[in-house]
């Protein structure tokens, strides 16, 4: 419930303060919740975090007088570095020195048109930068995969590589998401490498979508191998497999890795309706304890892949009638249609190898659309969850 002070509202719903003069943001137990960032430093935010992906040049906002922030920073295994404005003075007039330890504890404090900084390290790099390695994933009896949904009859989809050793999953409907789990080069690539795609099995790779297969591209900028399906209509689901190869000199002369990708998709038949029980729990950044998912809103920002990182709402249908539901592993509550991620595979709960039970009863369900396409479900006491497909429906279906 909203609290007002004379007809002026100055804590909303989702317990944000607003009207109050020197004082925004969203507390819990009036303790700053944490934001999530990646390239800009909002002074709006007292305490910041970022795991770095790749060597980042940070930009300051609403950098108000007096104000003061402070950002955890994770430089990650692959040690990338932070470079900050020219407007920030640090202490003693010297810059830190990142590549001595992994996690920093930056403050900043802005006065005078400037901001000042201060920084402490944890964690020590010892022995310096991890030596540059060139990996690709996957077999040809077992790519790397990941699953997505048709919309509309079209599914357009596949990997992204990119020039900064990371690689991208893509689809139309929603951009690129970074896949955690593989990259092609351990650090930021330290000379231009080549990269060649071609189709392994199952589904032919578009050539109008993709970069062009069998020939050498150098990876100085984003390389893709996506598919496309026009008649992206059934409810089976589809694959193709591109093999990936990567080169230390552009004729291919010198290959140093070779890897499968595969993209899985199902067609709209079997999508628009896949849905959770209202009482399913995900988690709320900014909120104690567990949320309903009957109680979310488009804009609340749940946890994605790891209990780290989130994603915003972005769409979300209630009192959803179904016929059915399946319960999983003895909590999670889930229609039929719904993708799973179990062991890095995308399952539907009807194909689930471990405990299921399906209850054929006039139930009324959640469905849930995310910004990356994933979420996390937790069981009631948050000691287990489940990562569940967030973008798969097709909305005019529903």
């Amino acid at each position: 419930m909203a609290i007002k002070i004379n007809t002026l509202e100055v804590i909303n719903n989702t317990r944000g303060l607003t009207n109050i003069i020197g004082a925004n943001g969203i507390y819990n137990s009036f303790h700053s919740s944490p934001f999530v960032v990646t390239t800009n430093l909002s002074f709006s935010n007292s305490v910041q975090t970022c795991v770095l992906t790749s060597n980042v040049s940070f930009s300051i906002s609403g950098a108000t007088e007096g104000r003061t922030s402070c950002l955890l920073l994770d430089r990650s295994t692959n040690y990338h570095t932070p470079s900050f404005p020219s407007s920030v003075t640090w202490e003693a007039g010297v810059e830190p020195t990142w590549a001595t330890y992994q996690h920093w504890q930056v403050t900043l404090l802005t006065g005078d048109g400037f901001q000042y900084g201060s920084a402490v390290g944890f964690t020590p790099v010892s022995g310096g930068a991890p030596t540059e390695s060139i990996t690709l994933g996957g077999s040809g009896a077992s790519p790397v995969t990941f699953f997505g949904m048709g919309n509309n009859g079209l599914y357009v989809g596949g990997w992204r590589f990119k020039a900064d050793g990371n690689v991208y999953i893509y689809t139309q409907s929603s951009g690129e998401t970074l896949y955690s789990s593989t990259t092609w080069n351990n650090i930021s690539p330290s000379a231009t490498n080549y990269v060649r795609f071609s189709n392994y099995s199952g589904s032919s790779i578009s050539t109008s979508d993709s970069d062009t297969l069998s020939v050498w591209h150098a990876l100085s900028s984003t390389r893709s191998c996506v598919w496309r399906d026009t008649n992206a209509s059934t409810s089976t689901n589809t694959t193709g497999v591109a093999k990936v190869e990567i080169s230390t000199t552009s004729n291919g002369s010198n290959i140093v890795a070779t890897g499968y990708y595969e993209a899985e998709w199902l067609g709209d038949a079997g999508a628009g309706n896949q849905c959770l029980t209202n009482d399913m729990l995900v988690q709320v950044q900014g909120r104690t304890g567990l949320t309903r998912v009957y109680d979310l809103v488009v804009g609340d920002m749940i946890s994605d892949n790891t209990m780290e990182m989130f994603t915003a709402v972005t769409h979300i249908l209630k009192d959803h009638p179904r016929e059915g539901y399946y319960t999983v592993d003895g909590w999670l509550e889930i229609t039929h249609d719904h993708p799973m991620l179990i062991d890095n595979n995308w399952v539907l709960p009807n194909d689930y190898a471990g405990d299921k039970q399906y209850h054929e009863q006039d139930t009324d369900t959640v469905y849930i659309e995310t910004g990356t396409g994933t979420f996390l479900v937790f069981n009631e006491d948050g000691s287990e969850q489940i990562i569940v497909h967030g973008d798969y429906a097709n909305r005019e279906d529903l």
